[in-house]
């Protein structure tokens, strides 16, 4: 193929329909929907290209297209890539790929009101998926998004906001499973599992990134940190969910500089069960909070935290630890109502 020349090109042109089929170009894209190309599907086939700059399946001002049952594949990039006005648009049962470094396999970016399901994503050397430049209202079910890459995490938005991502795998054992990082708001995540296995990293981060939640999720990262809020990140929550880790100096959860957080109804098990850090106005509701270190706490308040609420919950430190540690510095009210701590 020649660079920039798809091997299936639909411009302007709506309601054609593409079965069983191959289409590969190497050094280009190698399916490609362009100016308007609307309700268009793509069934059983296989998209296919091997560039740096070039994807396997690439959507731009065009909605309500299908892609279903198809393997979206390109070692050198990016797989798929919906872009700006790429919105409406449907992919399930379907398999994208990328083994590029600092690359997606499936990047939508700015494109809005996309749905995923049914299928696996991929990229052992960069990102699984990622969700950038307000890429908004986007809802990815039942699927799995994996990296293998220390750098790099299988789910990542950023500036993007009202996505949901549910029924879904989010798996990286050698760096981040997912991040919502600077502007990522709205967003949901529910009935998933997010693991990581590494040093260093955390399953999930929410970085300066607010009204965000997680329901009904397993988050684990038996190597160090499960899940991180900071750098203002305010106003998210966590429910119905189990967060754990195994390792010693760890927190399973912290909380640092971030406002108005709310736990409920989950169960914190690591080291310290729980970090609250420089952190105002956190709320930990009909919760269960496990320290499993000889000397951790289930809930440590640390560095000026101001305000806390624990309600209908149980702390349990370590053998020699303790349920509740409150270091120097701390300010306002700790409201402490109906709580188990041993």
């Amino acid at each position: 193929g020649v660079a920039g020349s798809p091997a299936l090109y639909i411009t302007a042109s709506d309601f054609n329909t593409v079965t069983g089929s191959y289409m590969s170009n190497p050094s280009g894209h190698g399916a490609a929907f362009d100016s308007g190309s609307d309700h268009n599907t793509i069934s059983q086939s296989t998209m296919a290209s091997n560039a740096v700059g070039s994807f396997a399946l690439y959507l731009i001002n065009s909605a309500s297209n299908t892609v279903t049952g198809s393997c979206i594949s390109n070692p050198g990039g990016r797989g798929a890539y919906l872009d700006t006005g790429a919105d409406y648009n449907t992919i399930s049962l379907s398999t994208i790929t990328s083994s590029a470094s600092a690359t997606a396999a499936f990047n939508l970016n700015g494109a809005r009101f996309n749905m995923v399901s049914g299928s696996y994503i991929s990229n052992p050397a960069g990102y699984g998926t990622n969700l950038s430049a307000g890429a908004n209202s986007n809802t990815i079910s039942q699927s799995t998004m994996t990296s293998g890459d220390a750098g790099s995490m299988a789910l990542y938005i950023t500036g993007s906001s009202s996505n949901t991502v549910t029924g879904s795998f989010i798996l990286n054992p050698t760096g981040s499973g997912a991040a919502l990082l600077s502007g990522a708001d709205y967003n949901t995540i529910s009935q998933s599992t997010i693991t990581s296995s590494a040093l260093g990293v955390r399953a999930l981060t929410i970085f300066s990134s607010d009204f965000n939640t997680v329901a009904q999720s397993y988050i684990a990262n038996p190597a160090g940190e499960s899940v991180r809020l900071f750098g203002g990140a305010d106003y998210n929550t966590i429910s119905q969910s189990t967060v754990t880790s195994d390792a010693a100096g760890f927190g399973a959860l912290a909380i640092v500089e971030s406002s108005s957080n709310t736990i409920q109804s989950s169960y914190i098990q690591g080291s310290t069960a729980a970090i609250v850090s420089g952190s105002t106005g956190t709320v930990i509701n009909s919760s269960v909070l496990v320290a499993t270190n000889t000397f951790g706490a289930a809930l440590a308040l640390s560095a000026g935290t101001v305000n806390l609420t624990v309600a209908s919950t149980t702390l349990r430190g370590g053998p020699s630890g303790r349920g509740l540690l409150l270091d120097l510095n701390n300010k306002g009210m700790v409201s402490i109502t109906s709580v188990t701590v041993t």
